[in-house]
């Protein structure tokens, strides 16, 4: 049975999540936070399962930007998923001796190797 602190935990970890990606979509418009809509076209798009739906925070399509209402696209290859991992925890080594968690779908999106953009 999860405790008391584990969910403290864990919406502090989502407050974090949410200031780092408005921060993002301020700050860089090329960060593209979709909609549950959106998200769902992406995963069409891009033929993956919808149980992968939250294992992304923000998109990214060269030459597309966050003022943009609607977006048509040629090719699904434009479309580059990013997973953001947050703190608000002073990372002095920056990251040595720190674990940044991460959730079995995000694991098993990853490996998809059609995915991987490095």
């Amino acid at each position: 049975m999860a405790r008391k602190h584990s969910y403290t935990i864990t919406i502090d970890n989502n407050t974090s999540e949410k200031e780092a990606i408005q921060f993002l979509v301020d700050s860089d418009k090329n960060f593209i936070n979709p909609d549950k809509e959106s998200r769902k076209t992406i995963m069409e798009l891009l033929k993956i399962d919808k149980k992968f739906s939250r294992a992304f925070d923000l998109i990214l399509i060269p030459g597309h930007t966050n003022l943009e209402k609607i977006i048509e696209l040629d090719q699904t290859s434009d479309i580059i998923l990013v997973e953001l991992k947050t703190t608000k925890k002073r990372l002095d080594n920056n990251p040595r001796g720190f674990f940044f968690g991460a959730t079995e779908n995000e694991f098993d999106l990853g490996r998809h190797s059609k995915f991987i953009r490095i």
